[in-house]
């Protein structure tokens, strides 16, 4: 099994940084997709809620349909914490101030050559600057809605 997942050490410091939150347990099959090895070794995937009043910013990737929270991988060489900006500034051109850390889930994804366990974190933000310098994105500000519709499954 391949685990995705920070360091003990780095968790502690971004619970004691951040307080205490909401812990999560999932099963995901992907049984007609594989690992592969193109794969970034990663220590785990994060979810920024980019907040603008009552409304949260979704992007709409090129292969889809609906607006979803911005995310990516985070690489062992970054802390989550500045992976995080580091993603929000990529899919939005904005850049943010991590507010705080809303939920950990650890994901165990069967996939049909790997069984991987990895660790996603939500973080809501604020909006400190817009990038001016970037490529257009597709984003919109959207009617925060309940927990469970805006987080993907």
């Amino acid at each position: 099994m391949k685990i995705e997942r920070p360091e003990d050490e780095e968790l502690k410091e971004l619970i004691e940084s951040y307080g205490p939150t909401y812990f999560k347990e999932k099963q995901v099959y992907l049984e007609d997709t594989k690992y592969g090895l193109n794969q970034v070794k990663s220590k785990g995937e994060v979810f920024i809620e980019v907040k603008r009043a009552d409304k949260v910013l979704g992007v709409r990737y090129s292969d889809g349909e609906r607006y979803v929270l911005p995310s990516g991988r985070i690489g062992y060489d970054e802390s989550l914490i500045e992976g995080a900006k580091r993603i929000a500034l990529e899919k939005t051109n904005f850049k943010v101030k991590i507010l705080r850390l809303k939920e950990i889930r650890r994901i165990h994804i069967k996939f049909s050559d790997e069984l991987v366990e990895r660790w996603n974190f939500f973080f809501e933000s604020d909006i400190i600057e817009k990038n001016l310098d970037g490529e257009f994105k597709d984003i919109k500000f959207l009617k925060k809605v309940s927990k469970n519709e805006r987080y993907p499954s």
